[in-house]
Order: C-alpha cells, then structure tokens, then sequence
C-alpha cells in the first residue's frame, strides 16, 4: 500500500473543531468509517461499535497523536476570511497547512493577515514543501 492511497478529501464541516469532552459527548461517540475489504462496502458507525467489526486474529493499528489547538482565522488581502489548520511543524516557523474552508479564494502567492496572533505574514504556496 502507498500511503497516497491514504489520502482524502475532509470537507470542512466535518472536521473536528475541538474535542468530544468539549461539547459534551463521550470520546467513543466520536465517528468511526467501516469499509468492507470483501465487498468495498463503507459503513458509518461509531468507534463505542467498534468491537463487532474485529475478528480474533485481526490486527489493530493504533494512532495516538494528538491535535494541537492550531486553527487561526485570518484575512485574504482581498478582505475575504479563511482560517489555517497546521498540520506539520516543518521548523524555521514554517508548516504545513489546510486553508479552510478548502481553501477557496486563495491563491498562490497570496499574503494572509492573521493579526497579532501572528507575527509574520503567511503566503499560499502548493503542493508539499
């Protein structure tokens, strides 16, 4: 498997803005996505579910990162808003990041304003640097 095979589209209303505990729910109502590997069949379930979908001998990979509170709304210098998600520090006070909502009216080279929260101008760039 590659791991491009692993990339996906997340709409902006469905990403999660800040943990379950936050708006009252448990951590295992969060969303869980099913897909059968025999009929390529997706199912949406929730991870409390997730114990009838494993069989004995099947393997569980965990993931335990964890998400930094990292969404900071800005300005386009058209006066349009966005916001910013960092994703991955690449150092020199540089990451990568998902504009949001899916980027739109952002262009390449484009200077993005997030006020004092952020002292240095972000520019839009694509592609992965």
């Amino acid at each position: 498997m590659k791991t491009e095979e692993l990339d996906y589209e997340l709409p902006f209303h469905l990403a999660a803005r800040e943990p379950p505990e936050i708006i009252g729910k448990s951590r295992d109502s969060s969303r869980l996505l099913v897909m059968r590997t025999k009929t390529q069949e997706i199912e949406h379930s929730y991870f409390y579910n997730l114990g009838k979908y494993l069989n004995v001998g099947d393997l569980l990979v965990l993931n335990d990162t964890r998400c930094i509170n990292s969404v900071l709304p800005g300005k386009l210098d058209t006066g349009g808003k966005i916001e910013a998600l960092l994703c991955t520090p690449k150092g020199n006070d540089t990451w990568n990041c998902q504009l949001l909502p899916d980027g739109i009216n952002a262009k390449v080279g484009q200077s993005i304003d997030f006020g004092s929260d952020v002292p240095t101008p972000f520019l839009c760039c694509s592609g992965s640097t």
